[in-house]
């Protein structure tokens, strides 16, 4: 796979914007777990089990 790589011209741009996005996406997913309101958390997770919500 690397001598393919070799071959190709500009691969190391398409590495490093690869792993830029990898390494944003977790960031972001970081901070939002982090800073996300708890109660919002509770809301969902207890979601399943209200039984006063409208059913579709």
């Amino acid at each position: 796979m690397h001598q393919f790589l070799e071959n190709v011209t500009g691969y190391n741009t398409h590495l490093i914007l690869s792993m830029s996005i990898f390494i944003a996406f977790f960031v972001g997913l970081l901070i939002y777990v982090l800073t996300v309101d708890k109660k919002h958390i509770e809301k969902m997770k207890n979601m399943p089990f209200d039984k006063n919500e409208n059913q579709n």
